[in-house]
Order: C-alpha cells, then structure tokens, then sequence
C-alpha cells in the first residue's frame, strides 16, 4: 500500500465508522438472537469446542476414572 493509498483510507476512515455507529444504534436484534444473559446468543464453533475440552482437567480426571473401572479384569 501506498503513502498516497494509506492517506486515502485515513481520510475516509472516520466517516465510514461513524455511519456503521449510526447503523448499530439503529439495528434491531432479531427475535432468533436474542439471548436473555448477554442481550446477543453466542456461537461457540463445535470443532473449537472439542479441542478445549480435551484440555480440560474435568475431561483428564473422567478418562482417568473410565481407565480404571474399565479395566479388563
């Protein structure tokens, strides 16, 4: 990117981010995404999900628990 282009995009900037204000304070959350605790319902991705709970010691301690009584006698 150029000087000439960066300077472009400063002067421009300012405008084009209090028209997206405008528009936020305007917009009505659909009925579909309201949530009752954050005011918007969240999106957790299912595989981002997976990858912490592998981490989690709640999730070492079950596997701990099932190697155990699942041993074969």
């Amino acid at each position: 990117m150029s000087d000439e282009e960066r300077e472009i995009f400063r002067a421009a900037t300012p405008g084009r981010v209090a028209s997206f204000l405008e528009f936020l304070t305007k917009w009505k959350i659909p009925d579909h995404l309201i949530s009752q605790r954050y005011g918007i319902t969240h999106f957790q991705h299912p595989d981002i999900l997976e990858a912490l709970g592998t981490f989690a010691p709640e999730t070492k301690l079950l596997e701990l628990i099932d190697d155990q009584l699942l041993v074969p006698s």
